[in-house]
């Protein structure tokens, strides 16, 4: 298969069945990253919402900057970011619940949080 934009390979990939799927995914992703995550944190409420597989697939999508559903003015602060150091948002959808999950990583790169919009 050839990757036109490795921003969107996770968008289109399925969501990792299991742990190993999800390990290799996460290591994929690790390997193509746009940046360092830092420590990661979820809350319990993301964790109790969403399944494994869709959790690893958006932290994939993440990692490796591709932003999932902000619009035009988020995504190119975003990118901005990549370079000057700020903060990164990306915001994700479930398919069939179309509940969305957030990931933030602070300015630093030191932690990645995972949540819910609510909980921000």
């Amino acid at each position: 298969m050839k990757i036109e934009n490795r921003n969107t390979i996770f968008a289109q990939m399925p969501e990792p069945e299991n742990f190993e799927e999800a390990s290799i995914a996460i290591l994929l992703a690790v390997g193509m990253k746009a940046f360092s995550p830092g420590k990661l944190v979820c809350t319990s409420l993301a964790m109790e919402t969403f399944t494994r597989g869709f959790f690893s697939k958006c932290l994939c999508r993440h990692i490796v900057g591709d932003w999932g559903d902000l619009d035009a003015e988020d995504t190119q602060t975003n990118d901005e970011a990549l370079d000057g150091g700020g903060r990164l948002l990306s915001s994700y959808t479930h398919p069939v619940s179309k509940e969305r999950l957030w990931i933030i990583t602070e300015h630093d790169r030191s932690a990645t949080t995972v949540m819910l919009p609510m909980e921000y």
